[in-house]
């Protein structure tokens, strides 16, 4: 949480800086951010009582995390994949990433998916 506190902070410094600035929109941040929390909390229990039960789990998580980074729109916006916006939309984080940027950065109402 003090990690979270301190790059919260440094972000609303460039967001300002950068002349970006801050909109009413990012009062959805923190609710956004709670379904994030809510996801990675749900997951890792998940595959933490799967991996009580099965030892190689572990291995197969690794390979599927590692591709899982690649098809998350964090660098990229999805919607500059046109024809392959829904698959990476998917991924249940890139929708919340790409609400987070909406109501952030582009100073939008998160798009409902």
């Amino acid at each position: 949480m003090f990690d979270f506190l301190v790059s919260g902070f440094f972000l609303a410094c460039i967001l300002i800086f950068a002349k970006i600035g801050v909109s009413i929109y990012i009062l959805w941040m923190p609710v956004i951010i709670l379904f994030i929390v809510i996801l990675t909390l749900g997951l890792a229990m998940i595959f933490a009582c799967g991996n009580v039960f099965f030892r190689d789990l572990r291995y197969i998580i690794d390979v599927l995390l590692t591709f899982a980074i690649f098809f998350t729109p964090v660098f990229y916006e999805a919607r500059y994949f046109a024809r392959w916006k829904t698959l990476l939309l998917l991924n249940p984080l890139g929708s919340l990433l790409e609400a987070l940027n909406d109501a952030v950065v582009l100073h939008r109402m998160p798009d409902p998916f």
